[in-house]
């Protein structure tokens, strides 16, 4: 598994400032991927514990607000490590988890697994950039297709809440 970037002070993919992870590798190939690169599950650097060791000491500065997981795909890793590393983040730092995926809600849910790790993350951005959506008014997403989810919140309901930013 790898990573292509680490930001320890990150003000563009979230409100505030955060620490944010792009993982490397997925599968959806997007139509104008803002992160092409980061498709080939090759690129970047190994992940490792120390990598991790670093992310979390990032996340644990009084600046940072929150933690920003995106791609690559999110949850076409490793998906132990993700886990491993959302419940660390929870325990340690016990900061938001923002997470940004290409999966819909509704299938994410289907996977045991999956569902674990959304237990540990406080907003999701699901489904696809879609070129044809694109909307450079939106913040956090690219395309209107794209909904930010309360996770905790959906997983209590049995649906789709969508997130509310006070």
């Amino acid at each position: 598994m790898n990573y292509a970037d680490i930001r320890k002070y990150d003000v563009s993919n979230w409100s505030g400032i955060n620490t944010t992870i792009f993982f490397s590798g997925c599968k959806f190939n997007c139509k104008n991927c803002f992160n092409k690169e980061a498709q080939d599950f090759n690129y970047g650097k190994p992940y490792t514990k120390e990598v991790e060791d670093l992310l979390i000491s990032y996340a644990k500065d009084t600046h940072v607000s929150g933690v920003c997981l995106l791609g690559g795909e999110v949850f076409q890793q490793d998906l132990d490590v993700i886990l491993n590393l959302v419940k660390r983040i929870k325990s340690e730092v016990n900061k938001p988890i923002y997470v940004w995926t290409g999966y819909v809600w509704e299938n994410l849910i289907r996977d045991k697994k999956k569902i674990e790790i959304l237990k540990y993350i406080d907003v999701i951005i699901d489904g696809q950039f879609e070129q044809d959506k694109k909307d450079l008014t939106l913040k956090h997403k690219g395309s209107w297709n794209q909904r930010e989810i309360d996770v905790k919140e959906s997983l209590n309901q049995d649906k789709v809440i969508l997130y509310k930013q006070s």
